[in-house]
């Protein structure tokens, strides 16, 4: 016997006899038991199987949805019952059913679908995630009953709403129905006509021979329409073949005398059916010409009079990835006008170089504020240990932007220098330069002002407040983050789940889980990290 089959036996024999909690706590919990318990789950007997369902449902729903779509096909009608009649918001409910992958799904999806319109398309797709083939025939079904209502009543809007499901489904009975939306030619009707144009590009998405047959026949049937040529020949590059070759000549030649419009539309799906047989044929490409910019022109633009030529120098510059332009932007950095010298500071920190941290050590001197924040900004995307000292000094500088960015700079710098500089800007007249100064330290002391600036009244402060407090993983402040998740504030919310996903506590994940249906991405991502589900079902919970 195999190890493989020696490990199943023993799980096998585990599942029918410890208690509810035992099971729960010793593997229903544990992410790395998953598949080997839903692979065996068909082959226990009937009790059993209902059992585990049930207890997984307690421990995590998505665990207990891909276990009810598990069991053996005679028992699905009955778990997967039990995960439609979870009290959950009914989005969240459509992903659990659609997780189970289960065929007994399909009359609630179905009759979902039929009867409750603001429902339809989150059942519609539950029933694509299923993937049977008789999940997306019974999809494809009632997508076709509402495009046919929707042409009735001449309701783009939902028929749009089709073109998205079909496309996502992707199969070739999707394709037919998308073909016959393309196909629609009520063009004169305002509220319809764009929805060809929709079902067209979803047909360009689709990996199907009949889709790019019927999509190029109908960009050649519409192609001199006014002001289509474009979008025909959009869609017709990627999928466009050498038999069509002869109608595109036919459209050039016969338009040829009224200077028609979409000849250089037409001659791009030339060129591209062309340039594809060219290589199919492993005939020689081309080298394109180097886009180098010539450092040389460069350098003596660096003089001319005009400061707007320096400037798109300076600018054309930082284009070029090679060490060889830091010495022509740290001259740049002397320019009498501002405008170069900020745009030299802030090139010279896309460098990591010891001359290009010198360059931007100048520039954090410079007398104009503007130029000093670009050269902290870029020291603050280094982070060398050369610059501490200067950072040090910068700390007093009369703008709290540069301030903020040197404590920021200074952050990253993980020396004891850098941090007694970080620990003298926690008192910065400032609330941002003591943030970036708290999120640098990362202690209890700091996390304190980190915690404090959550309740701040500008909701940019509280914003960076969260994704400091996460940045550092700062398990004591979860408190404080649970109330911030009800923000008034969009972005702070949204941090704030950013921040509880990067704590990788349990602390964290229980505090998202009272809220499943809303961080569902962040909390699967923290059960990945934890390696469980749920902390209530943890040995020493």
């Amino acid at each position: 016997m195999s190890q493989a089959d020696t490990s199943s036996e023993i799980l096998y024999q585990q599942i029918q006899r410890l208690g509810d909690r035992e099971l729960q706590v010793e593997y229903l919990n544990q992410l790395q038991w998953t598949e080997p318990i839903a692979q065996i789950l068909p082959v226990v007997d009937d009790e059993t199987a209902l059992r585990v369902v049930k207890l997984a449902l307690e421990v995590d729903l998505c665990l207990g949805a891909k276990l009810a779509g598990a069991v053996k096909p005679e028992l699905q009608s009955t778990t997967v019952d039990w995960v439609i009649s979870t009290e959950v918001s009914p989005g969240f409910l459509f992903d659990l059913v659609g997780i189970t992958g289960s065929d007994a799904a399909i009359p609630f999806l179905v009759k979902v679908a039929n009867e409750e319109e603001q429902n339809a398309y989150s059942a519609i797709y539950a029933l694509g995630e299923i993937g049977t083939e008789a999940a997306v025939k019974a999809a494809t079904l009632a997508l076709t009953e509402i495009y046919h209502d929707a042409r009735k009543h001449f309701q783009e809007n939902k028929i749009l709403s089709v073109i998205y499901a079909l496309e996502k489904i992707g199969t070739e009975a999707a394709v037919e129905l998308l073909i016959e939306i393309m196909n629609n030619e009520e063009w004169n009707d305002y509220d319809i006509s764009g929805t060809c144009v929709e079902a067209a590009e979803a047909l360009a998405n689709i990996n199907s021979e009949s889709g790019r047959q019927a999509l190029m026949r109908w960009c050649l049937k519409y192609f001199d329409w006014t002001d289509f040529s474009g979008t025909a020949a959009d869609l017709l590059i990627p999928i466009a073949t050498p038999e069509i070759v002869p109608e595109l000549q036919k459209l050039l030649e016969e338009n040829e005398d009224d200077n028609y419009y979409g000849g250089e539309d037409a001659a791009r799906v030339l060129d591209a059916i062309n340039a594809r047989a060219s290589i199919n044929k492993d005939e020689p490409q081309l080298t394109p010409t180097s886009s180098q910019p010539n450092l040389v022109n460069l350098e003596q633009l660096l003089h001319h009079q005009d400061e707007s030529v320096r400037l798109s120098a300076v600018k054309d510059l930082g284009g070029v990835a090679a060490e060889a332009v830091v010495p022509l932007l740290q001259q740049a950095l002397n320019d009498e006008y501002v405008g170069v010298r900020r745009c030299a500071a802030e090139k010279l920190g896309n460098f990591t170089s010891e001359s290009a941290v010198a360059g931007l050590i100048q520039a954090l001197q410079d007398e104009n504020s503007a130029v000093r924040w670009s050269a902290a900004e870029g020291l603050a995307k280094i982070a060398t240990e050369s610059a501490t000292t200067v950072l040090i000094s910068a700390l007093n500088d009369e703008s709290a932007g540069v301030r903020s960015l040197v404590a920021e700079a200074l952050g990253k710098i993980h020396t004891e220098a850098a941090l007694l500089g970080l620990q003298s800007a926690l008192h910065d007249a400032d609330m941002w330069v003591r943030l970036n100064a708290a999120q640098g330290i990362g202690s209890e002391e700091s996390l304190e002002i980190l915690r404090q600036a959550l309740s701040d009244r500008n909701p940019k402060i509280r914003s960076k407040a969260a994704l400091a407090l996460g940045e550092v993983g700062a398990v004591s402040a979860v408190p404080e983050l649970i109330v911030a998740l009800t923000d008034e504030d969009p972005t702070v919310r949204e941090n704030t789940i950013t921040a509880l996903g990067k704590i990788v506590a349990p602390e964290s994940l229980s505090a998202l889980l009272h809220n499943y249906s809303q961080f569902v991405g962040t909390i699967h991502s923290l059960q990945q990290a934890l390696g469980y589900y749920n902390p209530r079902y943890c040995p020493d919970s």
